[in-house]
């Protein structure tokens, strides 16, 4: 979950449509570089907990592939919803 000002998210361009597997992630790497940069605050609030019901069942063999997958998301690598099936997938 994540709180900002809208300022802030549009002046770092938002979500970036070409991240489909850690999105989040580089979202708030971006806003905590935009932070240090304009002398701001970006951090954790380790008081709110947020709880998800994870729809998803991960096999312990999945998980070299799920890892790649997202490590090319921190790489900036362009990915299509086709080899992302586990997130995209309609059916799961």
């Amino acid at each position: 979950m994540f709180v900002f000002r809208r300022d802030s998210a549009l002046e770092i361009g938002g979500f970036s449509e070409d991240h489909l597997v850690a999105e989040d992630s580089v979202f708030s790497i971006s806003m905590a570089n935009h932070a240090k940069a304009k002398g701001k605050k970006f951090g954790t609030l380790f008081s709110v907990r947020v709880a998800t019901l994870d729809r998803k069942e991960i096999k312990i063999s999945s998980l070299p592939g799920l890892s790649w997958k997202v490590l090319k998301a921190y790489l900036g690598k362009k990915q299509s919803v086709d080899e992302l099936g586990f997130w995209y997938d309609p059916d799961r």
